[in-house]
């Protein structure tokens, strides 16, 4: 196989790799009109050039009228241009995400300078300088069905092009676009199977050994769950959250509600980078795990161009968690070149693909690594109670109290927020289930990101809880007599908002995306690395609480 861009797939069948290789470029005389031919449609295949990205990426953000005071403009806007070479992290456009300083203005503010520097003159498909740094692919195949994504990987195998896979770019170090590959952008074309209405209940679903709804549905049976959600490899959340919590859970003919766990932002891809890098959820990771956790069934396109689908069909139960799978079964596509999905057929492989590895692999190794993801089967959950949004008022407590008793209210909320999230039993009356239903602890100090997203009325919990804590005798020691610390620190934690679903509590309520999900960060070209309490070991927090409480405190 010469697609060196999906070279981590000799690692699940026990072939070392030294190192990462960079992705083969497309050389000029590439007959590119060899693939326009046999895809679905001749104009689903653009070669991109770099006035393209000037005039469909940099150029509106830069110029965007509705924004004239900020550098941020909303994936939406950014994501779907038609030449599919925009990012989300813009500087991730140019080699090694390292943009050209005279982009980024001192102030974070483009003004009328800024906007006529002379660095947009000549024109970018003149330059030698942003020719030799652009990471702009060699062409772009958006792809309307898996028909296409084969035929793109056969030309790729026999011009030894390197493939780059693009849902709509949120990859924080670049990976969803390399210089000179063939890049297949999912979010154009592909099938939205989420918002076309593939939420299936499993009452009644029968199962065969190859009927993709009765196999999810076994494992979903045997995880306690009812329904799935089927996704497209080129999804969203914005379409997979309005599915769930609107498009079913507000239509009064259905009698049960259900949850969905997903990332945060609305552009981010429902069946690519977030789901292989393992899936952190901004609202219910904490009470039904990561992405990775959710999945029943994958379909996708091989390296070596098999359009396989597999999943777990033999598992034993555990004393606790979901049951352990004792065997993945997969299918290859019999008829790979049809392009109406019904006329798939589903049969045993050819080939010797080692689906147990595959399906270990996916699941956290690497968006595009693999092979590319057609559609995804996410099991669903019931609805855990509406979702509370519980704000974090230690910014203004500060401001009014704060001077040299800051130190001490921090340390007192750490000590709090960490104990009721991770140690509950230490606690006067938290159960597990009331921990787990609120996401990772917010920073205190930022009223922007002063949020606790929770479920099963667990921010009540939080507040009850709070007021009980301040009540016992090491913090009335901490804070003395000081009546007016004491009734400020009371009102920490607020309940500002109510909402069904985590859906609800992200959709946008204004702007030209009304009713789609709000995508934070938005698009921007310098990337930040925000400090939070994501990713530190239980062990920590039960070993080394004092430590943790200290380093955090010192930001």
């Amino acid at each position: 196989m010469q697609i060196h861009s999906l070279f981590p797939l000799l690692l699940a069948r026990g072939v070392r790799v030294a190192q990462a290789v960079q992705p083969k470029q497309a050389a000029p005389e590439t007959p590119w009109e060899e693939l326009r031919v046999v895809l679905s449609s001749p104009n689903i295949l653009n070669l991109p050039t770099v006035s393209e990205w000037e005039e469909q990426c940099l150029r509106p953000m830069l110029f965007n009228d509705t924004l004239p005071d900020t550098f941020i403009l909303s994936g939406y806007d950014i994501g779907f241009q038609p030449a599919g070479v925009c990012m989300i992290h813009m500087s991730c456009m140019y080699e090694k995400c390292d943009y050209p300083p005279f982009y980024y203005p001192e102030s974070g503010v483009p003004d009328e300078t800024w906007k006529y520097n002379r660095a947009l003159e000549p024109p970018f498909d003149t330059s030698d300088l942003f020719d030799d740094i652009m990471e702009l692919p060699a062409a772009v195949l958006h792809p309307k069905s898996a028909s296409d994504i084969i035929h793109g990987i056969e030309f790729a195998q026999k011009h030894d092009i390197g493939i780059s896979v693009k849902v709509v770019g949120h990859s924080y170090f670049g990976a969803s676009t390399n210089r000179g590959t063939l890049l297949i952008k999912m979010s154009s074309n592909y099938p939205q199977y989420g918002i076309e209405g593939s939420l299936t209940e499993c009452s009644g679903v029968k199962t065969t050994a190859t009927d993709a709804n009765g196999v999810a549905c076994a494992l979903a049976t045997a995880r306690g769950k009812t329904a799935f959600l089927r996704v497209g490899g080129g999804e969203i959340f914005d379409t997979a959250y309005r599915a769930v919590f609107f498009d079913w859970n507000e239509n009064p003919d259905n009698v049960n509600k259900y949850h969905f766990v997903g990332g945060f932002a609305g552009t981010v891809s429902a069946a690519g980078g977030w789901m292989h890098s393992g899936g952190l959820s901004g609202s219910s990771m904490r009470l039904h795990g990561i992405g990775i956790d959710q999945v029943l069934q994958i379909e996708m396109v091989l390296p070596n161009g098999n359009h396989v689908r597999f999943g777990p069909t033999s598992w034993e139960e555990q004393e606790e968690g979901y049951p352990k799978t004792t065997a993945v079964t997969g299918y290859c596509n019999s008829n790979p070149y049809e392009t109406d999905e019904s006329l798939w057929e589903w049969t045993a492989c050819e080939e010797d693909n080692n689906f147990e590895d595959l399906w270990f692999a996916v699941r956290g190794g690497g968006g595009g690594t693999f092979g590319i993801v057609t559609s995804l089967y996410y099991q669903l959950h019931e609805l855990p109670g509406n979702v509370q949004i519980v704000f974090v008022n230690g910014a203004a407590i500060i401001d009014q109290i704060g001077g040299e008793k800051t130190e001490l209210i921090v340390e007192v909320y750490l000590r709090f927020i960490l104990s009721y999230l991770f140690l509950p039993e230490t606690l006067h009356n938290v159960t597990e289930l009331e921990s787990r239903s609120c996401n990772s602890a917010p920073w205190l100090q930022t009223a922007a990101a002063g949020i606790l997203l929770c479920h099963n009325s667990a921010g009540d919990k939080v507040i009850d809880e709070w007021k009980t804590y301040l009540e016992t005798s090491q913090i009335k020691e901490k804070f003395g007599d000081d009546d007016d610390l004491m009734t400020a620190m009371e009102s920490l934690f607020i309940i500002i908002l109510e909402h069904p679903s985590v859906g609800h509590s992200t959709a946008m309520t204004d702007g030209p995306y009304v009713g789609r999900i709000n995508d934070i960060p938005g698009v921007t070209f310098k990337s930040s690395i925000e400090i939070g309490f994501d990713h530190v070991p239980l062990e920590t927090v039960k070993n080394h609480l004092d430590e943790l409480v200290r380093s955090y405190d010192s930001y």
